[in-house]
């Protein structure tokens, strides 16, 4: 739902998914299936090269290897709280939500 409400808004959606480029078509198939709207669907085992290449402005992913790259690339980093990313939400450079609805209410000031 916090997809489809940033979609519906006019964000601009990318998602790089760490999958092989030949899984592209059978990703997007996915996506269309579970009713997650996006701009652009890339497929690669190299998330952070695609995010720098297009400018993104914000980086939602689980990663903590992902998460401090894009600290390190001056990209607002944000994920849902995992055991394997706890200690990145625990500095302040990670945005942080137990849920969706918890990620999408502290970046709502970011994308207003």
């Amino acid at each position: 739902e916090a997809v489809r409400a940033w979609h519906a808004d006019h964000h601009f959606i990318h998602i790089t998914s760490h999958r092989a480029a030949a899984s592209r078509d059978a990703t997007a198939r996915w996506l269309r299936r579970i009713g997650l709207p996006y701009d652009e669907l890339y497929c690669s085992y190299d998330k952070l090269s695609r995010c720098r290449e297009i400018g993104i402005d914000i980086l939602i992913d689980d990663s903590p290897i992902n998460l401090q790259g894009a600290i390190d690339a001056g990209i607002t980093a944000a994920t849902l709280l995992h055991p394997w990313n706890r200690e990145l939400c625990e500095t302040e450079d990670v945005i942080c939500g137990a849920d969706w609805d918890e990620l999408a209410r502290s970046l709502a000031p970011l994308l207003d």
